[in-house]
């Protein structure tokens, strides 16, 4: 599965960059009263290509998608609702939306698996920086330049045994080094 969410990261960032370049076609919207909370045009189309990605690579399995930009749609009993399917696909479609609306480029791609509500993998991909972390069930490896010639493939072994699920995203311009710890370079935010 994170081969073909690879392949969408890949899909979705470009999306997003053109859409930057495009400056005068990219607009803002405010999800409610609060000015921080908005969404671009950009999250709704990175949206939409990956509820037709996800109707043609994952056809063969039981899915739900949970998009941050439409999770209203539930209603009430939203987990109820959620749980019927084996597997709920969690995307966040522009990952710091604010930060993308204004040009930084500390934003990202975040799409999360569970299976029967828990996280199984998870993915996030910063096309600014290059940059991807991925954690496919077993192992978490850091992407420095995916999608470059250079590519670096760099496996994250965790200093102590947890239970947690991990999800990393590097620090803004970190220069990688062999010798130092990753903790150096990543921050982790773990949930369970």
């Amino acid at each position: 599965m994170i081969s073909k969410l690879k392949e969408f990261m890949r899909q979705a960032g470009k999306i997003a960059l053109d859409a930057k370049k495009k400056r005068h076609n990219h607009h803002t919207l405010y999800k409610g009263a609060d000015t921080l909370s908005i969404v671009t045009e950009v999250d709704i189309a990175v949206s939409e290509a990956f509820k037709r990605f996800a109707a043609k690579e994952f056809a063969d399995i039981d899915y739900l998608i949970i998009d941050e930009e439409s999770v209203d749609k539930f209603g009430g009993n939203a987990f109820d609702k959620i749980y019927q399917s084996e597997y709920q696909l969690v995307i966040d479609p522009i990952d710091g939306t604010i930060h993308y609306a204004n040009d930084i480029p500390l934003w990202g791609i975040s799409i999360g698996v569970l299976r029967r509500g828990v996280p199984v993998s998870g993915i996030i991909y910063v096309p600014e920086m290059e940059e991807m972390v991925y954690y496919d069930g077993a192992k978490v490896v850091w992407l420095r330049h995916v999608f470059q010639d250079n590519e670096e493939n760099i496996l994250i072994t965790p200093q102590q045994k947890s239970t947690s699920r991990l999800v990393a995203i590097s620090q803004f311009n970190a220069v990688y080094n062999p010798n130092k710890n990753p903790k150096d370079y990543l921050v982790v935010d773990y949930f369970s």
